[in-house]
């Protein structure tokens, strides 16, 4: 009995006959890698928004009208500088 499907054996089959991996093996602990790495990338995230919910908690926002003046008066100021004659 395999654990993989037809049709991921004919997709590492593939790969390995492209010449882009040596072995199935490669093929295999490419795809584990690249799966820990999604994981790691999802954990960050998860982390990130558990961050700004609990800033949402406890009132630590901004709201979007403020963060654009902002922005708009840090280009403007920005667009300033370089047209500013250099020394």
């Amino acid at each position: 009995m395999s654990i993989l499907s037809d049709q991921t054996k004919r997709d590492i089959d593939a790969l390995v006959s492209s010449g882009r991996y040596r072995s199935e093996k490669d093929v295999i602990t490419d795809g584990i890698r690249l799966v820990r790495d999604r994981e790691h990338r999802l954990a960050l995230l998860d982390n990130d928004v558990a961050r700004g919910v609990a800033d949402i908690d406890h009132g630590r926002v901004r709201t979007a009208s403020d963060v654009f003046t902002r922005l708009r008066a840090r280009y403007a100021q920005s667009v300033a500088e370089s047209t500013e004659p250099s020394s």
